[in-house]
């Protein structure tokens, strides 16, 4: 007769595939929302030095990493996280980019493709930009690969440096990020608060010499220590805001306002329960070196191909 033991592995393995069937019968969700980009009606000038180019086509490779079944029992199944992954992917295309949608990859899976995308000379050197996106488990400032083990968002970004990655200098980086970084619950408060704006940095004199770091925008979805919120249905808060945020106001904003205002106050109004308690969400953004304002001019490309 089976022993105890193998009851519960079986009975564990079978719930493991209803989660994932639940999670592939909320697919058909998405086409009752498609998120539309809306065109550009003219392309943002980069005369004056404080704009990046993007028109080229394609824009640049949008690399996706959707993680959501992990090795033994210690990380659970990320339900929902199929949802973000095609959303993404569909607005990032309409975007102009060319989008590589990976799934499930180990810590050296993850490492070893990002490497990759180094080591394509020919197309970097005609594309405007580069696009990371990383749906996972997470802590503090690293990401699971599906073998349980974690790689570091410093690793993750380093790839991509102006020493490691030449053909990227003076090219947009971004990083979006969307795991968990904690297990504190962002519960709130009861009362308003006034805060100051932050203060506006200076740019120095142009410096003879590339610095390492320049042009890197990285986006977490939620603060350091904190967890990630996600839907089972419709994904993550912060993916599904990313992606209608990119749809509905990429022909106009550029990206930094984009995410630190539009998508950051869609999670400002989003609040959900748990445990009889309200649970509230905001993101974290970093800038690693000089940047400019990034438009992605949807719609419009360069008349000749470099």
């Amino acid at each position: 007769m089976p022993s105890e033991e193998a009851d519960s592995s079986l009975i564990s393995l079978t719930n493991q595939w209803v989660i994932r069937f639940k999670d592939l019968l909320s697919i058909p969700k998405l086409s009752d929302e498609p998120f539309a980009v809306k065109p550009a009606t003219k392309v943002k000038s980069n005369k004056y030095g404080d704009v990046y180019p993007m028109t080229s086509h394609p824009r640049g490779f949008c690399i996706i990493i959707d993680n959501q079944l992990f090795a033994g029992n210690t990380l659970p199944f990320r339900t929902g996280s199929r949802n973000d992954a095609y959303r993404l992917a569909d607005v990032f295309s309409q975007l102009l980019f060319d989008v590589k949608l990976y799934t499930n990859k180990t810590s050296v899976e993850m490492k070893t493709l990002l490497q990759d995308v180094i080591a394509k000379n020919n197309e970097l050197v005609s594309h405007d930009a580069l696009a990371i996106i990383i749906l996972s488990h997470g802590v503090k400032d690293e990401i699971y690969g599906t073998d349980g083990l974690t790689v570091s968002v410093d690793t993750i970004i380093g790839y991509f440096n102006n020493k490691n990655c030449p053909l990227l200098i003076n090219k947009p980086k971004m990083f979006f990020l969307s795991a968990c970084r904690g297990s504190q619950i962002d519960s709130g408060i009861k009362k308003s608060l006034n805060s100051s704006p932050r203060p506006m940095g200076s740019l120095g004199a142009a410096a003879s010499v590339m610095p390492t770091w320049s042009d890197i925008f990285v986006y977490y979805s939620t603060i350091e220590g904190y967890a990630s919120l996600r839907n089972v249905s419709t994904g993550s808060w912060f993916g599904y805001e990313l992606a209608n945020c990119l749809a509905e106001f990429a022909h106009r904003e550029h990206l930094h306002d984009l995410v630190t205002i539009k998508v950051a106050e869609r999670l400002h109004e989003r609040i959900s329960e748990m445990n009889g308690s309200t649970i509230k969400q905001a993101i974290e953004t970093q800038t690693k070196g000089f940047v400019k304002k990034l438009y992605f001019n949807p719609g419009f490309c360069a008349i000749e191909k470099k």
